[in-house]
């Protein structure tokens, strides 16, 4: 039975990894996560085993790991994940850990760059010089972040600063089949690095325009200054780390950096990537 470790395994990409993963026979699966109680739904018990991990407690990395599997480091991107990624390759090595699968984020490698970039890229620098052979995915920013931090308001208004920038977002499923694909079978994967997007780039003019024609409500977006973003952040108690982080990334977004549109995701699945057109209509009465 082949072993698979999937660390963040009750968020986003880590749920979906672990649902894909639990469709497979033979496959036994390591879920890492602060919420080990949050994991078994829909996978049995035979397959599945919840182990206790903290990104913010690097000491928990050592009983993650197994001998022979494959494992998905999925760090948090609200803050540098570095030290418990270093004592998860460490463990990693000790045990015997055949493929390591890194998630990064589009554009760890831009400069001037953008915090999380930064912090990704150096996750991505600890699993190359780890030894071990390994595949970096790094994914552009998701559809569902419009059903979370970037939904519109109660008066239908899209608020963000990204002016007229383009971008090809993804839907974090596909993210996640990408994932599971080299998990499963990493030949071939070894050293490689996939930049994951959408189908298209979209600004947020006609993101709003797909929103409002898939829920009948006037969505629309609303150019805000980034000074009136930087005030809400500060004024909402965050930390300033992370508000000059939102803001590096703002920027990004309005520069359409993060536009360009990649072949990657047909390249490792088979299949291409799902659109936002989709993506809405599937969610629509989220909005």
């Amino acid at each position: 039975m082949r072993t698979i470790i999937v660390t963040g395994a009750t968020g986003t990409i880590g749920r979906a990894v672990i649902k894909i993963l639990s469709q497979h026979d033979g496959v036994a699966i390591r879920a890492a996560t602060r919420h080990p109680e949050k994991v078994r739904a829909g996978v049995g018990a035979e397959q599945l085993t919840p182990i206790v991990f903290d990104w913010d407690a690097p000491h928990t990395a050592g009983d993650v790991t197994a001998p022979g599997g494959t494992m998905l480091v999925l760090p948090p991107a609200a803050h540098h994940p570095l030290p418990a990624t270093t004592r998860l390759l460490d463990s990693a090595i000790t045990t015997g850990v055949q493929h390591i699968v890194f998630l990064s984020t589009l554009g760890a490698d831009f400069e001037p760059g953008f915090a999380f970039g930064r912090w990704a890229l150096a996750g991505e620098q600890a699993v190359a010089a780890a030894g071990l052979p390994y595949t970096v995915l790094r994914p552009n920013s998701y559809m569902t972040n419009f059903l979370t931090m970037s939904r519109p308001g109660h008066d239908g208004a899209l608020r963000l600063p990204w002016s007229d920038g383009t971008c090809s977002f993804i839907d974090p499923r596909d993210v996640a089949a990408a994932a599971a694909q080299v998990l499963l079978e990493p030949h071939g994967h070894d050293g490689e690095t996939y930049e994951l997007t959408g189908p298209e780039a979209l600004n947020l003019h006609e993101i709003a325009a797909v929103l409002r024609a898939t829920t009948g409500t006037d969505i629309h977006y609303v150019d805000t200054p980034l000074a009136t973003v930087r005030d809400a952040l500060s004024n909402s108690g965050m930390p300033q780390q992370m508000v000059t982080a939102f803001l590096e990334l703002h920027s990004v977004m309005a520069s359409s950096k993060r536009a360009p549109v990649t072949s990657h995701l047909r390249q490792v699945t088979g299949r291409p990537p799902r659109s936002f057109a989709g993506f809405a209509a599937e969610h629509a009465a989220a909005w």
